[in-house]
């Protein structure tokens, strides 16, 4: 079912249009999706989950880090679409969802290569230690800003971040809207960061609700 006009930022009419041509999700991913649908979770937008998945495919990540589990649709898909040649560390805040996920990684059979981390997302991404070849940010849009330099950190050059949920239904274009003036001014920097300073190249992607996919920088003169 697809929502209001404004729920997304291309239109109902175009988003029905890339639904009804791009594959649907098959197995234990409609599986998710349709229990989702139905129990009125959130979960990521089928547009933007046929794009992650040409991502994933394209860069063969040996390790993928991802901040927000939910139920473990992305992680699946994503470890699915490496056909499980992957390790994925997944952080889900909320103890009764990343049980769920578990759940469902469990039937998916993926135990072996996905790994669900509980805790807040700041906490845990700072006191990681290695490096990943991508990160997926799907979690709360108010802490992107801070969890950023995290990110750099924890990412090999050359390496991925793909953020979702970066233009915010299209309320990016409001910044003095007052519902939510400061997760909008945090957004506004978080794509201000990737996009001018230096660090990563990253092109905006209006589908969904708004993806950042940006590539780490090769620092000069080590």
């Amino acid at each position: 079912m697809l929502g209001r006009e404004d729920d997304h930022i291309i239109g109902n009419r175009m988003r029905e249009y890339l639904l009804n041509t791009l594959p649907e999700d098959a197995g234990i991913l409609k599986t998710i999706r349709d229990k989702a649908n139905q129990e009125g979770n959130p979960l990521l937008m089928e547009e933007t989950a046929r794009f992650l998945e040409i991502l994933v495919k394209l860069k063969k990540p040996e390790r993928i880090l991802e901040a927000g589990t939910a139920i473990g649709y992305s992680s699946i898909l994503m470890c699915q679409a490496l056909e499980g040649r992957v390790h994925i560390d997944t952080v889900e805040l909320d103890f009764d969802v990343a049980s769920m996920a578990n759940q469902n990684v469990k039937e998916a059979g993926l135990s072996d290569c996905i790994h669900v981390i509980v805790g807040d997302t700041i906490d845990v991404f700072s006191n990681l230690q290695g490096t990943y070849d991508m990160i997926f940010m799907d979690a709360a849009k108010s802490m992107y800003l801070e969890v950023l330099p995290h990110c750099t950190r924890l990412l090999n050059d050359e390496g991925l971040l793909v953020s979702d949920n970066v233009l915010f239904k299209g309320m990016i274009l409001e910044p003095e809207r007052k519902k939510h003036r400061t997760i909008i001014r945090n957004m506004r920097e978080y794509l201000d960061s990737l996009c001018n300073e230096g660090t990563y190249s990253t092109s905006l992607i209006p589908i969904g609700d708004g993806v950042a996919v940006s590539i780490k920088n090769i620092k000069e003169n080590r």
